[in-house]
């Protein structure tokens, strides 16, 4: 019996040997399947958001118009409205913006007082409407960019420097006396 016994050992190992590496073979299929069953889902899981990502940088460079899909009633859908929402106030509070400094240019340059915006750092203008042009007899496209030496002898310029960088160190308007504008042209 015994010798009997010894001649089956040998196909037992064998099966034995078989059925391990069949189910170490299983094991990684099994384990590439979920693998890959796992990537599809946190894709498809993680869609929404990259759209949104994508979507928030077109408004980050100033196309208010996009959309993000809001087509779910979970986190990211509530995300995704709220975020359409956002844009949509942004988009309308910027119109308001434009049309208010539309306005606010409009009236500056029509008003019938010279306005004369100038530069903190340079103390050069920056902003000049039409009665400042026609005052100091210098045209716009001199004036932006350029000083009051345009139109003021230099004694007086170096007075308004002054007054200018005293308004500066104390953040605040202070009393300047009025400039004696020499316009071109001898207006």
């Amino acid at each position: 019996y015994e010798d009997e016994l010894e001649s089956y050992k040998g196909y037992l190992s064998l099966g034995r040997r078989r059925m391990s590496d069949t189910m170490i073979a299983a094991g990684f299929v099994i384990t590439l399947l979920f693998g890959a069953i796992g990537v599809f889902f946190a894709w498809t899981i993680t869609r929404p958001i990259r759209e949104m990502t994508e979507v928030m940088g077109k408004v980050v460079g100033g196309n208010l118009s996009q959309k993000v899909r809001a087509d779910s009633n979970d986190e990211i859908g509530v995300m995704a409205s709220a975020f359409n929402t956002m844009t949509q106030r942004l988009g309308d509070t910027l119109a308001g913006l434009h049309r208010s400094e539309k306005f606010l240019q409009d009236i500056v340059e029509n008003i019938p007082n010279m306005v004369m915006v100038k530069d903190s750092k340079t103390l050069r203008f920056v902003r000049v409407n039409k009665a400042g042009e026609e005052l100091t007899g210098v045209s716009r496209d001199e004036l932006l960019g350029a000083d009051e030496s345009l139109y003021v002898e230099a004694s007086e310029f170096e007075s308004i420097v002054a007054q200018d960088k005293e308004i500066l160190r104390h953040k605040q308007l202070l009393s300047t006396p009025e400039e004696v504008i020499c316009p071109r042209g001898g207006n």
